[in-house]
């Protein structure tokens, strides 16, 4: 190939990588300017999560005498953003649509079979039904929410005794690190957003 055709041929194939790239630059412009405008619709799916990044945590399980069974006022504090507010909604977006974090619904769960499992008012025909169907929704959540989590930090096993000539092992979980999400983040988003939304009507 001459030298001049080769000069044109290169200036036509810069020119094109140009426009390509231009093309490129300028959907992505509309990608993302499109993401901005969708915002609101963003929360009105079902798979959003808080708008936070939340840092790694650890969390090591001892015993404590925190949270006794019968402690009723440190359940009823638990990510409350404030005396009885025990649920956690939050309101997202510019049309303050209301969410609750699953975190807030799962210990909310646990509270209340806390609650049933020394609770006297069974006895009460009318609310059994309920309360029992409270209670089964309540550990259904929560054993979804374990399989969802999958945590597979392990924990050392003891023996404890013999059956039948071979040794039975058991795993108490205490003094195991776990790799965690910061639960104090959202527990400080929430109480936040509860300050600047809590005007707002349902």
């Amino acid at each position: 190939m001459a030298p001049f055709a080769m000069h044109l041929y290169l200036r036509v194939l810069m020119f094109s990588l140009t426009l390509l790239l231009a093309a490129l630059n300028f959907q992505l412009y509309i990608s993302i300017k499109q993401e901005v405008l969708n915002i609101d619709h963003y929360w009105s799916t079902s798979n959003a999560e808080l708008p936070i990044r939340l840092r790694p945590a650890a969390l090591k399980i001892v015993p404590t005498e925190h949270y006794h069974i019968l402690n009723d006022t440190q359940w009823h504090t638990t990510f409350s953003p404030q005396p009885g507010y025990t649920f956690g909604f939050v309101r997202l977006g510019t049309e303050a649509t209301p969410f609750e974090p699953a975190i807030f619904h799962q210990m909310h769960c646990l509270n209340f079979v806390r609650q049933s499992l020394v609770s006297d008012n069974w006895s009460d025909v009318s609310e059994h039904g309920l309360r029992l169907w409270h209670v089964n929704h309540c550990l259904n959540m929560i054993r979804q929410a374990i399989l969802c989590n999958s945590d597979t930090t392990l924990e050392p096993s003891y023996i404890y005794g013999t059956h039948k000539g071979r040794n039975q092992s058991a795993a108490s979980g205490m003094d195991v690190w776990h790799v965690c999400r910061d639960w104090n983040q959202v527990d400080e988003f929430v109480k936040e957003n509860y300050k600047q939304t809590r005007n707002i009507s349902v």
